[in-house]
């Protein structure tokens, strides 16, 4: 988190400076700039006066990480703001946390701050004063919340993931990051995320964890569909504040930046995608809630979902704590003893469960006593002993059958609130491997999951409203870890119902679980709907124009490789590798049966194997490359963008690649469509 207002310096003085201060250009996010670091002299108590800084060899660890990691964040995240130097100060009001303090450009720290979390403080201090979440005088301004804090904790896993990979003998214990909630993100991506105080609940609930985590997985999304995405999103945000520079930031404003460099996002316009996503809606939403606390567990033998249910409030100052009563007090949290009651169904809408539930505890003085709540968790296991233990009567045991459950909770207060969740259980995810999920509204059929780094996999049947599948590109072991991953990338799904009826969408995905595991969820009434196979042909889409004024039309194609610079022979050669800062010119005439009239593909670029960090670049062979890049890349990394490629326009068939890396580089092209 971040802060903009001053706090007491505590006898700053004295710095010891371990990086070389630079004057501040005009420019915001000149290439020139960097950020240097010194640490404090003295430090703050817990009781706000003034303390010593860290002990000698704890500052030397701090600046040794300091030293590597801001190298990585330039990298990533670009040039920052402007050239200046942030402070680190040693203050134990801060227990396991931090904040960085953009009007005393200081970061905060307590003695247990971890790197990941100092690097996600480091993440805003490269925004310095145009940090997102503020104002006209760049007071804090919660409503972008959502994007700020999503970003610095994205980028920070994506930093930790690659200072680990350059610094093995650093001595992390972990060397892969990412959201907790990226492999879940369907189901948590609900209502109750949305809200103008992104920590109002003060813990009480980890409500707040849970849009730290969410904010961060869905910036993770729009960076891995679109690589280079922090890089380009900066940019062209100081470039706007650089021509505007008493411009006002709003929300509309922060999507228009984020269109700018990716314009689609998992299927859908950038603004409609956004809009989609509930951790970015950081408005006033005023009212009585109930809120499913849930983590998802798939353990060795059994799937366990545990749902902790808290009945609160959000206040008309947004708050969800406390709000300023007429008396000049404060009016506290209350709804500690509401009763409530939830039922369990299937897809078919049979109950299989259902109990009473209170919010405990019952008794509510007149002071905050916290939140209270009440539990209903789902396993396969046939009792809730041995693990986890509890009350058995919070428990629904035994959910064999593989199901779409939906789980409905209310509570009553003067007024009753409802809230209802879809769940997926059942035999098939004890120790399961692979990817699964629900269609809601399915009727039968069956789903396709096909990841565009990898060949297509066969379909896979949806019954009561579920699927399970083990695609290729899943439960893969770690190279350096005991986990297994899914290949991070980007998945198109297509379901056809037992009509035969189509929908499709897409999604972006990481990792996984720690077993590898992807959870979808999809509803038939928000995919995009198409005809059924045995109705009239569908028309060509209408794609951009690619050459000229004549209209053109798009023509689907099997997906077929046309370049493989690992092939010396074959239909798809293209050896050798692309050297450093090489480029050249490759006919496509005659490969994957393209006709000799198309202007233009529809193609997955790969980069594999690339020697050093950096981009390449695809054009029209006659044409010479432009700046935009098409794939960017880290050294060693496999890399992978869809892109509409223009074909020479002399009629030559050709294409041009422009390695911009310092190394070699492989390239792989695959088409999956030509325009005439």
């Amino acid at each position: 988190m971040f802060s903009v207002r001053a706090t007491n310096g505590g006898g700053l003085s004295g710095p010891v400076t371990r990086s070389t201060f630079v004057a501040a250009p005009k420019t915001l996010g000149d290439a020139a700039n960097r950020i240097s670091f010194e640490i404090a002299a003295a430090g703050v108590a817990a009781n706000g006066e003034d303390a010593a800084t860290w002990p000698a060899e704890k500052a030397s660890a701090l600046a040794d990480f300091l030293d590597r990691m801001l190298p990585v964040l330039t990298d990533l995240y670009g040039p920052p703001a402007t050239a200046y130097t942030v402070r680190l100060v040693r203050d134990l009001r801060y227990s396991t946390s931090a904040v960085y303090v953009s009007s005393t450009d200081e970061i905060h720290a307590g003695d247990n701050v971890t790197y990941q979390l100092l690097t996600h403080e480091l993440v805003h201090a490269f925004r310095r004063d145009q940090i997102l979440s503020s104002g006209p005088q760049w007071q804090f301004d919660p409503t972008l919340s959502g994007f700020e804090e999503g970003f610095a904790q994205a980028v920070s896993y994506e930093a930790m993931t690659e200072f680990a990979r350059r610094n093995p003998s650093f001595g992390l214990t972990q060397l892969v990051y990412q959201s907790s909630n990226e492999w879940d993100y369907d189901f948590q991506n609900v209502p109750e995320l949305r809200t103008r105080d992104f920590w109002s609940d003060s813990g009480g609930m980890l409500l707040y964890w849970t849009r730290y985590e969410m904010a961060a997985a869905a910036i993770a999304k729009i960076a891995r569909e679109h690589p280079g995405f922090h890089r380009a999103f900066n940019a062209e945000y100081f470039r706007r504040l650089n021509l505007e520079p008493q411009r006002i930031l709003s929300r509309a404003f922060v999507a228009d930046v984020v269109a700018a460099v990716a314009p689609t996002i998992e299927g859908r316009t950038a603004a409609r995608w956004i809009d989609a996503q509930y951790v970015f809606d950081c408005a006033d939403h005023a009212g009585r809630k109930v809120w499913l606390s849930t983590q998802h567990y798939p353990a060795p033998a059994d799937y366990f979902i545990f749902n902790r249910i808290y009945f609160y409030e959000t206040f008309s100052n947004g708050s969800e704590w406390a709000h300023p009563n007429e008396s000049g007090g404060w009016d506290y949290y209350r709804l500690n003893g509401s009763p409530g009651s939830a039922a369990l169904r299937t897809s078919g809408g049979s109950v299989v469960w259902q109990a009473p539930l209170r919010i405990s505890p019952t008794d509510n003085p007149p002071l905050y006593s916290g939140f209270g709540n009440d539990d209903v968790n789902l396993t396969t296991q046939a009792t809730n002993l041995p693990w986890p233990g509890g009350d058995a009567s919070r428990f629904v045991t035994g959910l064999l059958p593989f199901d779409l459950y939906r789980l409905t909770v209310q509570f009553t207060a003067g007024t009753t609130v409802t809230t209802e969740a879809w769940r997926v259980i059942g035999a098939p995810l004890r120790n399961a491997t692979g990817v699964f999920g629900g269609v809601v509204g399915a009727n039968g059929g069956t789903i396709t999951l096909t990841h565009r780094n990898h060949p297509a996999e066969p379909p896979v049947p949806v019954v009561n409203g579920v699927f399970h599948a083990t695609p290729s590109w899943a439960g893969i072991p770690h190279p350096a870890t005991s986990s297994v991953d899914s290949d991070p990338g980007v998945v198109d799904v297509t379901y056809v119902d037992a009509a035969g009826m189509t929908y499709t969408d897409v999604r972006v995905i990481g990792m996984g679980s720690s077993h590898g595991n992807q959870t979808f969820l999809f509803d038939v009434t928000r995919m995009a709907a198409g005809t059924p196979p045995s109705g009239p042909p569908a028309a060509p889409p209408a794609p951009p124009a690619v050459s000229g004024p004549k209209a053109t039309l798009f023509f689907p194609v099997t997906p077929c490789r046309i370049f493989d610079t690992r092939s010396a022979s074959g239909p798809s050669a293209a050896a050798p590798a692309l050297a450093a800062g090489a480029a050249r010119v490759l006919d496509v005439r005659g490969r994957c049966g393209l006709p000799a009239s198309a202007v233009a593909l529809s193609t997955n670029v790969t980069v594999t194997n690339p020697a050093a960090a950096g981009s390449v670049v695809l054009y029209p062979g006659d044409g010479p490359a432009p700046l935009a890049s098409t794939v960017a890349f880290r050294a060693g990394q496999t890399r992978a963008n869809n892109a509409l490629l223009k074909l020479a326009a002399d009629a030559s068939g050709t294409l041009g690649i422009a390695n911009g890396a310092p190394g070699a580089a492989h390239i792989i092209v695959d088409v999956n469509g030509y325009f005439e």
